[in-house]
């Protein structure tokens, strides 16, 4: 899955380099969880399938220090986190999912191909970024009659010449609907001197349907109507300029394997870091990155850490869950393959509503050095 997050391709950030230590001991270096006494370090790059759904790692250095007795194999993991490789089905909110390393065959995304870190000294947050327009604002409207006679004659009416619905059961009756919401989103008509753009079109029965689109290739708001045994309704979404992250002074990141703190006395929620909002970056998407700077995690070498997944979640500074109530969770979530000029109006890239738009989408670098220690010989 394409993904620009931070041009992944130069995410080679030398955290020794950045240390505001001068180590000059083995104790020292145990203390900071960082080295600068490398004598062998070695470069290797972990993937995975670009048609595939999941998270990787960018890289992983592999340092030896010696000193005296002890030997010390140390590894840098940096860990890119992206909402938008999670399992929509399983993880429909984009602040809250799961995970995991070397995942079975029946595990759901996101996943990292390669076994647990074991032996984690320290975990620090790199980068964070989220939206900062987070949410999605809902208007009921009153339901438009020719929207409906279009969809009328130029849907229903062709599934009922096509597909004979009432003598289906089952599996049968289940791929059969799911065809027709794959045939019939993505469509565009002529409508009223401009056009309508079929986002996500949803079958029950011929009574029962709903009709997510656009008009007029305009996707900064998405339209719903719904047939509910002969009743309509309408509405339409727009982004909530008004719900913006920053409008919070702090957000808490909770990971329920790492270790906790509680946000207060009288909550019952714990986090893992506090995140302060720092700047609002110039994309197409504006996102907020917030200062990571106190989020190094030190662990003592009786309390070394083994993460084989992740639990992510955000709250905001009233121990709420942040999350987008109105995203559409009756997509087929497909990979973004638009080209320039071919676009997908069911498509992450264009449907406003897609949970995996990536207006809606957090990302995140962790580095997480570990090791394990040898006693030797004298040299």
């Amino acid at each position: 899955m394409a993904n620009n997050f931070l041009n992944r391709r130069s995410l080679n950030i030398n955290l020794y380099n950045k240390s505001p230590y001068v180590q000059k001991s083995f104790q020292n270096t145990l203390k900071h969880g960082y080295l600068s006494m490398i004598k062998d370090s070695q470069e290797s790059v972990f993937d995975r399938d670009e048609d595939s759904l999941g998270i990787y790692i960018a890289f992983s250095k592999y340092c030896k220090l010696e000193d005296n007795k002890i030997k010390l194999n140390y590894h840098e993991n940096n860990l890119i986190i992206d909402s938008s490789d999670r399992d929509f089905t399983f993880f429909k909110n984009p602040f809250e999912f799961v995970v995991k390393f070397d995942p079975l065959p029946s595990d759901n995304g996101p996943i990292i191909e390669r076994k647990g870190i074991k032996n984690i000294k320290y975990i620090l947050i790199d980068t964070i970024r989220i939206p900062l327009f987070y949410s999605l604002n809902r208007t009921i409207s009153n339901p438009d009659n020719d929207i409906i006679s279009l969809i009328k004659n130029n849907i229903i009416n062709d599934i009922n010449n096509k597909y004979n619905l009432q003598n289906l059961t089952g599996n049968q009756l289940q791929f059969t609907l799911n065809r027709i919401q794959n045939i019939y989103s993505n469509k565009q008509f002529n409508f009223n001197n401009g056009t309508i753009e079929i986002c996500n079109f949803v079958l029950t029965d011929i009574n029962n349907w709903q009709c997510n689109y656009t008009l007029n290739t305009d996707n900064t708001t998405a339209y719903l109507i719904t047939n509910s045994n002969n009743n309509y309704s309408s509405s339409y979404y727009k982004v909530s300029t008004q719900n913006r992250i920053d409008n919070a002074n702090i957000v808490y990141l909770q990971i329920k394997e790492l270790t906790t703190t509680n946000i207060s006395t009288d909550s019952t929620v714990s986090f893992y870091a506090p995140l302060y909002p720092k700047k609002i970056t110039k994309n197409i998407n504006p996102m907020i990155q917030f200062d990571c700077k106190k989020n190094l995690k030190i662990y003592k070498d009786t309390d070394l850490q083994h993460m084989d997944k992740l639990s992510i979640c955000l709250y905001d500074n009233n121990y709420k869950k942040i999350t987008n109530l109105f995203l559409d969770n009756t997509v087929n979530a497909t990979i973004c393959k638009c080209g320039i000029e071919d676009i997908n109006y069911s498509c992450s890239c264009y449907y406003l509503r897609h949970p995996g738009n990536p207006m809606w989408q957090m990302n995140m670098l962790f580095k997480v050095g570990n090791y394990d220690i040898n006693f030797s010989e004298n040299k």
